[in-house]
């Protein structure tokens, strides 16, 4: 997802990018906690019926989607934060265990380049001489090329598509 600011002319632009969440995290506590309930009647209904193991097997699986829930809201954490002032980009990531890292970037020399084989699988990068960081690869396909086109209008430079076939200037009949 992508939440953009326009602060004017003298301030520029802030662009906050985080990954999608179709679910908020509380409801999703709420649908594992329905489930690890559900387990837990039928693990003693089969214990009750003489199927010993059952409950156990039943226990693993929710240890199981616990450890992936606990990674997806990991994985949640994550963001990037863009902020086009005068002479400088700025990018500030935030990892999913709380690291931060930050990048400045002179937009005199700054280049935009979108890559891969196809529009599913492309990605944008930011490049100076001597530093090139990749910037929303959470982001789906969509959001990468909506973003790409709002740093070109802001820059006033058109990206580099490395593939003919991602440019949606050039048409792709042959």
């Amino acid at each position: 997802m992508m939440e953009v600011t326009e602060t004017g002319p003298a301030a520029g632009l802030q662009v906050h990018l985080y990954p999608d969440q179709r679910i908020s995290l509380s409801k999703l506590k709420l649908v594992l906690s329905g489930f690890a309930l559900l387990c837990l009647a039928l693990g003693a209904v089969f214990y009750f019926l003489g199927a010993t193991p059952v409950p156990g097997f039943m226990g693993l699986e929710v240890v199981l989607l616990l450890a992936v829930y606990r990674y997806g809201a990991n994985r949640a954490r994550i963001g990037e934060w863009l902020s086009l002032e005068a002479e400088t980009l700025s990018i500030r990531r935030q990892g999913h265990r709380g690291q931060d890292e930050r990048f400045d970037l002179a937009t005199r020399d700054l280049h935009l380049e979108l890559a891969g084989p196809n529009r599913q699988t492309q990605r944008l990068w930011l490049g100076t001489p001597g530093q090139v960081l990749e910037i929303g690869a959470f982001l789906a396909p969509s959001e990468r090329a909506q973003l790409a086109g709002l740093l070109e209008k802001v820059l006033g430079r058109a990206p580099f598509f490395s593939s003919p076939q991602l440019n949606p200037n050039t048409s792709n009949m042959e």
